[in-house]
């Protein structure tokens, strides 16, 4: 029988850093694994220099224990070490396995420590070949994308089109991008026109973009971040990914709210999503904005942990996924709506579906709405 140790040292978004803890501790006790798990959930907007680290005494528990596997979600127990330097990690005797739910380029500081036994999971088969590339130290990299989440229950599912996910306008991602050197503001706000990330990796859009620069450009871009090291660089264009995803979560979500296309929308921020009234002759504020969710055929669900989610997702026949930019990846509620029976319109790689759901799969593209428009409607 073996011994799996699995920590939640993240809350993540909708609290989906327990749920995945819980879920893949009850799949290793089905295989008849012994299995702990510890829930050291940190405060929303924490970072590893602020976080309260006395809630990791519990750590000293396991120190010189064996295991067969030690795993977490986007962990922040790479950072943490004993008074002498000692990482935690290493005074565990056990593999670690680092199971990443987004783009690597969110966790560099963390993948970048170089304990013994480092080990990483990823859900998109183009982040490990990222991994592989830029972290050698990492002994693993596994491609295990997160499988779909069963509802048990009855009802009667709404022919109303759901999509769950969060939004953030784009002066707030602004004011974020600001506190970023200058040479990163311009290439971030460069960037985002150029990249197409149904077509390109953010780090292949990245490589391309540098290559056409003189070497006093790309010497000035590394200079502004104190050292020339590419996955650092990666590590602070994040706002990149962040601006490019929500401006396509808008088109896409404006383009089929605007077309009277019935539609549920569940996640933080909907509320700032706003859209022009100047081609509605109709509304008493032409030429204003409007939110989105004013719209007669737009239905707010209120965000939700996890199982609620899950469950939302089960009351739909349809499923609408804008790809949060996994390139070779399958997001965890597109899996859920897989086993649920449910119909996906996404904008994700067809190559990534797996076959025996491809008659549930139907492919968009989110620079081209109105076909998405065109296909729900048939």
């Amino acid at each position: 029988m073996r011994k799996i140790l699995i920590f939640c040292t993240r809350s993540l978004c909708y609290f989906s850093g327990e749920f995945f803890a819980r879920e893949l501790a009850e799949i290793f006790q089905n295989k008849g694994d012994h299995v702990e798990t510890v829930l050291l959930p940190d405060e929303p907007g924490s970072t590893a220099s602020s976080r309260d680290l006395s809630q990791f005494g519990i750590l000293e528990t396991y120190i010189g224990k064996k295991y067969d596997a030690v795993i977490d979600f986007n962990s922040f127990l790479p950072y943490l070490s004993d008074d002498d330097g000692t990482p935690i990690l290493d005074e565990i005797d056990a593999p670690f396995y680092n199971y990443l739910l987004d783009h690597p380029l969110y966790h560099h500081p963390g993948l970048s420590y170089k304990l013994k036994n480092y080990n990483v999971i990823c859900i998109d088969k183009r982040h490990a070949e990222y991994v592989r590339k830029y972290y050698p130290h990492i002994k693993k990299i596994l491609y295990q994308p997160l499988p779909g989440a069963k509802y048990v229950g009855n009802m009667n599912p709404s022919d109303r089109l759901f999509f769950s996910g969060t939004f953030m306008p784009e002066n707030e991602l602004l004011l974020e991008l600001k506190r970023r050197p200058d040479a990163i503001q311009k290439m971030v706000l460069e960037l985002a026109k150029l990249w197409n990330p149904e077509k390109q990796t953010i780090e292949d859009s990245v490589i391309e973009y540098l290559d056409c620069l003189s070497s006093f450009d790309r010497d000035h871009i590394f200079l502004s971040i104190g050292e020339k090291n590419f996955p650092l660089l990666m590590n602070h264009l994040y706002s990149l990914d962040r601006i490019v995803r929500y401006r396509m979560r808008k088109k896409v979500i404006s383009t089929l709210a605007e077309a009277g296309i019935e539609l549920d929308i569940q996640g933080e921020g909907w509320d700032k999503c706003y859209i022009s009234t100047k081609d509605r002759p109709s509304e008493s504020q032409d030429g204003k904005e409007i939110s989105v969710l004013s719209l007669p055929n737009v239905h707010y669900i209120p965000p939700a942990p996890m199982e609620a989610s899950i469950e939302e997702i089960a009351r739909h026949k349809y499923i609408l996924d804008i790809n949060p930019l996994f390139f070779e990846g399958v997001h965890d509620r597109v899996s859920t709506a897989f086993v649920n029976g449910c119909t996906v319109y996404s904008n994700m790689n067809p190559d990534t579906v797996p076959e025996e759901c491809m008659g549930q799969f139907h492919h968009y593209s989110a620079y081209e709405p109105d076909f998405l428009i065109a296909c729900i409607e048939n």
